[in-house]
């Protein structure tokens, strides 16, 4: 398909506090990132953008990114 960049638009869990789901979703990208998947030596560059749901919209929230950030 000769893919230069993909890009995620958002809401890569449906519940941002998740181990399970934060699991699948790494699992998911690491396909981008695997040469053997891809064909490329490293991979396919990606973007991943940030969706509510996978923030911690808490007003008393010092990181509302950490499960993503892991």
């Amino acid at each position: 398909y000769k893919i230069a960049f993909v890009i995620h638009e958002g809401d890569m869990v449906e519940t941002w506090n998740d181990p399970a789901q934060w699991q699948v979703a790494s699992d998911a990208m690491a396909t981008l990132e695997n040469s053997a998947t891809t064909g490329l030596p490293d991979g396919i560059p990606y973007l991943p953008a940030i969706g509510n749901h996978d923030l911690n919209l808490a007003s008393n929230a010092t990181d509302p990114t950490a499960f993503f950030n892991q």
